[in-house]
């Protein structure tokens, strides 16, 4: 899936505007006794790619981050602008 199909369906389908991406970060952990040197294990740690291009290729481990939902953004300016008057 692309970026844009993904951005698109969160929006018609939760009305979440996606800002960006969480992807896993593949560095070398190797700072174990002596005993289990040599042997590779990867990161859970992620990094944030924030607006990607449209044809940004996602893939299973990516994680979503998002904004409010646009209902609720709206109910937020609302009430500002209320407690502005």
């Amino acid at each position: 899936m692309k970026y844009k199909l993904l951005v698109r369906n969160c929006l018609l389908t939760y009305g979440l505007l996606c800002l960006g991406v969480y992807r896993l970060v593949d560095d070398v952990v190797d700072d174990r006794p002596n005993e289990a040197k040599g042997q590779r294990t990867l990161t859970q740690k992620r990094y944030v790619i924030t607006h990607p291009p449209t044809d940004f290729r996602l893939i299973d481990s990516d994680r979503v981050s998002d904004t409010l939902s646009l209902a609720q953004h709206d109910f937020l300016m609302r009430s500002e602008a209320q407690n502005v008057q």
